[in-house]
């Protein structure tokens, strides 16, 4: 069975909700945190008992496209309070991420060194 690429993506999203992943970064966009080849350890979205923070990386999907990895600088609200999205950027990156993450878009939050 041949799966198109959309379809494995979600094959490891939803793998993802209950298992942690061994990922490889991939670019440099995370340098000098995170090194293209350099194996993270991703904890999906329901095996993480708190709330996403600024400062967190994560591991997200945009617009039916590759994995992302960058860091949440900000968290945007609505007026009651309730979080809409997140703003991401590389640290190695000049610029803000142009678009807002979604909860449905995260993968995991890289927690610590996949070695």
């Amino acid at each position: 069975m041949e799966l198109k690429l959309s379809e494995w993506f979600e094959v490891v999203r939803r793998i993802a909700e209950k298992h942690n992943l061994i990922l490889t970064v991939n670019g440099d966009s995370m340098y000098p945190v995170l090194k293209p080849g350099q194996k993270i350890k991703v904890i999906g979205k329901s095996c993480f008992n708190r709330k996403i923070r600024k400062g967190d990386i994560i591991v997200f999907r945009k617009f039916n496209s590759h994995f992302t990895t960058h860091r949440i600088i900000e968290i945007l609200y609505d007026e009651n309070k309730r979080e809409l999205g997140y703003r991401t950027k590389g640290d190695n990156n000049g610029y803000v991420d142009e678009y807002v993450v979604y909860l449905g878009e995260i993968l995991g939050i890289v927690l610590e060194d996949g070695e």
